[in-house]
């Protein structure tokens, strides 16, 4: 299972990579480089941020947003399986679901997303090529947990 992480904060990313460890995660903290990494590699799992306040791009003066990058995926048809979006902005949220399948996406604030990371972990593992069930309504792909 392969996890691609936008995030800026560090001590954010530490927590990813101490409790997402048995997966295979690739975090970026900045647009210019999240859109350099998914034109290399294809990941299952997206955990988005909005707000990249420490991040500078090489493109251009303007600041790019987790919406830019929201957008950018849905311009390029970027695949995936399912995207937690787990921005502290809910307006910014609410942007950056809109580009995806409402379905593939859930809106997690990072305060919960750190309470309740083990809940998500066993939502994660249930995302497989192989087999497909229904969840919460939603047509999935499920690996044995």
């Amino acid at each position: 299972m392969k996890i691609f992480i936008l995030e800026d904060n560090s001590l954010r990313n530490k927590f990813f990579q101490k409790n997402l460890k048995e997966f295979d995660v690739t975090i970026c903290n900045n647009y210019d480089d999240a859109i350099e990494t998914i034109n290399k590699e294809k990941f299952d799992i997206f955990f988005l941020d909005h707000d990249l306040d420490e991040s500078i791009e090489k493109s251009g003066n303007r600041y790019k947003t987790g919406y830019d990058f929201a957008k950018y995926m849905e311009e390029n048809k970027t695949p995936y399986k399912f995207i937690y979006i787990h921005t502290m902005n809910p307006s910014g949220a609410r942007y950056m679901q809109s580009c995806f399948d409402e379905d593939l996406t859930k809106i997690i604030p990072f305060t919960i997303l750190f309470t309740n990371i083990e809940y998500h972990k066993k939502d994660i593992k249930r995302f497989k090529l192989e087999e497909v069930f229904s969840y919460e309504g939603i047509t999935l792909e499920k690996e044995a947990l």
